[in-house]
């Protein structure tokens, strides 16, 4: 979930509010909003620092372990178990980072709370943890290109073949609330994309089925998100005034903010892929890096158990972005694995190109508009690299009905076409249009066109989630509600104890999910104990030695002896 999305549920006054927190100062300082502050990896450096160690962790392990994904308190607890901090100092971390806005918290249920970190600063936090300094290969070092099943012609065609469908067919739904079979087969049937590459994607955009093949569905939720469809009563709503303005954009332009989006939103939004997707989204196109460091990288980061893991999340993004026509595979002479970014590159529009045969031709370079002109009057007979539409009578009188005259046809092909065309091509189109006796029918719309207005906001199917306002700051009663029936005397000070009285405080920390210092041999050490173990009559402490200089923890166990003075350690909120 995006940061964005998270502060339409918040009130105002809220984010106002934040930027005042003492981790902020530095964003304050440079006249920042809070919300501004997000964005700015400086600046987040710069919070870390200002956060106590507790919360410094806590924050590093959601990012390591949880990524963008929900995850409880409990699940928070588990990850951290073998860690080294103990449960309240956990809790007290997780606390400090939802009062300044870092970690949100929503509710799931009755009485359920899930937390979750922004997928916007996901990325920044993650590179503040991780930083992923992958070296390109060398231009010298040559890398054969693998062949794989791929779009040819860009996901902006896939998505306006898919709409143009659409408005040919109609809009309406069956009783079941989806389209009609016929439809659906049509959709499917002109599709390049792989299935692969769609298959399990998020829905985001608030697709209400489940019941479309896995591309069909995919290419309609990312219709819904970029607001050129919004579900009816009754059938799907054609927006065409924001589809318009799509279609106004340099084809170039349109490709590349389609791979933004996908690669932030959809190929993001799972787990695994998060990761090596934060590092895509850094990496320039046009260069060549090795599959093996990426996969390494995320292998650190994401904390996976299994090398296998890791390269699975990564080959399953590339696989997905190669099939979509933003990337090559490959490998190096000694056989390593490559990959790299292809860029939607800005060349100069082409004119639409009309044979003598009455075929028109177009390349990637065309305006989006002259597509989608051709889409509502002619037959596409073949689309690769280069798209051949042909004008037939049956195409000619299609046009009519969605509104297209004989003669603004001919004047947009004209003007498609640099001021050029055949005599002979429009005197065709003319006779065609006598033939069928146009001139004695009014041009009817489409219903769906009819229907379309204005345009409107995303779609949402769900409700907003309820997400609950930063806390005030984690205080001592609130994170240890037992504080008033602990003895004072145990937290004051550093004293020996009779064993019996340290077992009965060891047994209070464990309950309490508190860590003991330890006096052993003059050296302080941190105990969080786990469990007070019987052995042969005595007892013994089994837990984790917190290490200098915040090292791995040791596991240890040890007798009522092997320390000569003891406390509780309580949190310190600040």
């Amino acid at each position: 979930m995006k940061l964005s999305e998270i502060t339409a549920c918040i009130p105002p006054h809220v984010m106002d509010q934040l930027i005042e927190d003492p981790v902020w100062n530095g964003a304050r300082r440079q006249g920042m909003t809070w919300l501004q502050a997000q964005t700015q990896a400086e600046v987040l450096a710069t919070a870390r620092a200002e956060l106590p160690l507790e919360a410094q962790d806590v924050l590093k392990l959601i990012v390591s372990r949880f990524g963008v994904g929900r995850f409880g308190l409990e699940q928070l607890m588990r990850e951290a178990s073998s860690g080294l901090w103990s449960g309240t100092e956990l809790r007290y971390g997780l606390e400090f980072l939802h009062s300044c806005g870092i970690v949100w918290c929503m509710k799931i249920g009755w009485g359920e709370q899930a937390y979750l970190l922004p997928e916007d600063t996901f990325r920044l936090w993650l590179r503040e943890f991780y930083p992923a300094d992958l070296e390109p290969l060398p231009a010298s070092d040559p890398v054969k290109r693998l062949p794989a099943e791929r779009i040819e012609g860009g996901l902006c065609c896939e998505l306006l073949h898919t709409m143009a469908a659409l408005v040919r067919l109609g809009f309406s739904w069956t009783r079941s609330r989806t389209l009609p079979k016929r439809v659906l087969q049509r959709l499917e049937s002109q599709l390049q994309l792989p299935e692969a590459a769609a298959r399990g994607l998020p829905l985001l955009g608030g697709l209400s089925t489940d019941s479309y093949p896995p591309r069909v569905a995919w290419l309609l939720d990312l219709s819904l998100m970029q607001g050129w469809l919004s579900e009816g009563e009754e059938g799907y709503i054609f927006h065409e005034q924001c589809w318009q303005a799509w279609l106004d954009q340099a084809p170039h332009a349109c490709e590349a903010a389609l791979a933004d989006l996908v690669l932030s939103d959809y190929l993001a939004a799972e787990d695994g892929r998060s990761y090596p997707a934060a590092v895509l989204a850094e990496q320039p196109a046009g260069v060549w890096f090795l599959t093996q460091e990426l996969e390494e990288w995320v292998y650190k980061a994401a904390g996976y158990q299994a090398r296998h893991q890791a390269a699975s999340s990564c080959q399953d993004l590339l696989d997905r972005l190669t099939g979509l026509g933003w990337m090559e595979q490959g490998h190096t002479v000694d056989g390593r694995g490559a990959y790299r970014l292809l860029h939607a590159q800005a060349r100069p529009a082409e004119p639409l190109r009309i044979q003598l045969s009455g075929e028109l031709i177009v390349t990637r370079e065309t305006p989006l508009q002259v597509r989608w002109l051709l889409e509502m009057s002619a037959d596409r007979v073949s689309h690769d690299l280069f798209t051949q539409y042909k004008v037939t009578s049956d195409s000619l009188i299609g046009a009519y009905r969605r509104g297209l005259t004989v003669d603004t046809l001919l004047a947009d092909l004209r003007e498609a076409a640099g001021g050029m065309l055949e005599p002979a091509f429009a005197e065709l189109l003319q006779q065609w249009a006598s033939d069928w006796l146009v001139e004695k029918e009014s041009p009817q719309l489409d219903r769906a066109r009819a229907s379309q207005n204005s345009h409107s906001d995303r779609n949402r199917a769900a409700a907003s989630p309820d997400f609950l306002e930063p806390c005030d700051k984690p205080s001592l009663s609130r994170l240890l509600p037992e504080l008033p029936r602990l003895p004072i005397a145990w937290s004051a000070a550093m004293r020996s104890y009779h064993p019996s009285t340290a077992r009965e405080m060891i047994e209070a920390a464990v309950h309490c999910q508190l860590p003991l210092q330890l006096n052993r041999q003059a050296e302080l050490t941190v105990l969080i104990p786990d469990e007070v173990q019987e052995l042969d009559g005595a007892w013994m402490v089994s837990g984790r030695v917190r290490g200098a200089g915040r090292s791995e923890p040791e596991h240890v166990q040890l007798p009522p002896d092997a320390w000569q003075e003891m406390k509780l350690l309580l949190p310190d909120p600040r």
